[in-house]
């Protein structure tokens, strides 16, 4: 899709050095050989000009091919001088890159920290259903249970005075139960997030920005391929099994995620359809979450994803910039928002 970018290119000047060579000899070889030029050309024109006028010395004629030539080294110097300049931007614009990522991701590792325990309990207690290995836990898994019933709860985080932190069972209202199921879904998802918003929210910003930047870098071609997936790879490795779950349903579902999961569009930072198929950065929490779901995630070097980010990430931003389109916006989360936007190939 990209031409590789040759961060460490450096001017190779032996083409030059031969085109050289190879108008030195044949200077040498005319300036030698000027009487039979000289005699040739009188003979092939002595009929329109006087043979006596046409008397040129080596001298002369060195000067003329010398005069010729000024223009074309003129333009290798030139040449060269843009090329070195151009080499010298990529590499500053690499540097630029390099400073700003690790920088962002130094930032990312602090806010990881504070979070590290919650992101646990948060995994636990709301994605994770307790006694059941990869299952989403009854918030979420609204499919087993009858709406109708008094029970019916999820999780949600509590913090109270002296910031005593908890979790407590929280009912849904009767006007929620009464929804259909994936507004129910929705519903208690967001409920679960924006409890911890306050904990979370320069964690996903931080990791937001990371991302965007990134995109913009790819989308402008300051980064090539290449370093681009690099990159995401580095910042991937940097998040556990667990973060990266919570980061998944955050994309998907919630309100707030909505900008960041436009800037996950196919990036591979879930990994690629294969990595989705043997599970090989995490377990997706069933039933609710499946690897067709994440394949909007995955790149793709047809540059299809990039360009469906790019569009999606126009849309939020025109469907933001009114009042009247602001709150309808306000209240979707990326599954509705992809589907409302998706466009016949």
């Amino acid at each position: 899709m990209y031409k590789k970018n040759k961060k460490n290119e450096v001017i190779d000047w032996s083409p030059w050095i031969i085109f050289g060579i190879v108008v030195a000899v044949i200077i040498v070889i005319a300036v030698i050989n000027l009487p039979l030029l000289a005699k040739g050309y009188t003979h092939m024109v002595h009929n329109k000009a006087n043979p006596s006028q046409m008397n040129l010395s080596r001298s002369e004629f060195l000067k003329i091919l010398i005069s010729l030539i000024s223009p074309i080294l003129s333009f290798i110097v030139l040449k060269n001088t843009v090329t070195i300049q151009r080499v010298s931007l990529e590499r500053k614009n690499i540097d630029d890159v390099n400073r700003d990522f690790y920088g962002l991701v130094d930032i990312f590792s602090k806010q990881q920290n504070k979070i590290k325990n919650l992101v646990s309990e948060f995994h636990r207690n709301v994605i994770v259903r307790e006694g059941l290995t990869n299952r989403f836990n009854r918030g979420y898994l609204l499919s087993d249970f009858d709406p109708e019933e008094s029970s019916y709860s999820y999780l949600y985080f509590f913090k109270g005075k002296h910031d005593i932190q908890n979790w407590i069972t929280k009912s849904i209202t009767e006007d929620i139960r009464n929804k259909d199921k994936d507004y129910r879904v929705d519903y208690i998802i967001n409920e679960q997030f924006d409890s911890v918003y306050y904990e979370v929210s320069s964690y996903f910003k931080v990791l937001h920005r990371i991302i965007k930047n990134l995109n913009k870098k790819f989308e402008e071609k300051i980064i090539d391929e290449e370093l681009y997936l690099n990159y995401i790879g580095i910042l991937r490795a940097q998040i556990d099994s667990e973060e990266l779950v919570m980061i998944l349903v955050n994309s998907l579902y919630t309100y707030r995620g909505l900008g960041l999961a436009i800037e996950l569009v196919g990036t591979d930072f879930f990994g690629d359809k294969r990595d989705f198929e043997l599970e090989q950065h995490f377990k997706f929490p069933a039933p609710q979450i499946k690897s067709e779901d994440v394949g909007i995630f995955a790149y793709d070097k047809s540059g299809k994803m990039k360009d469906k980010r790019i569009e999606l990430r126009k849309t939020l931003k025109n469907n933001t910039s009114t009042s009247d389109l602001q709150l309808s916006s306000s209240k979707s989360n990326f599954i509705k928002f992809s589907k409302e936007n998706e466009k016949d190939d």
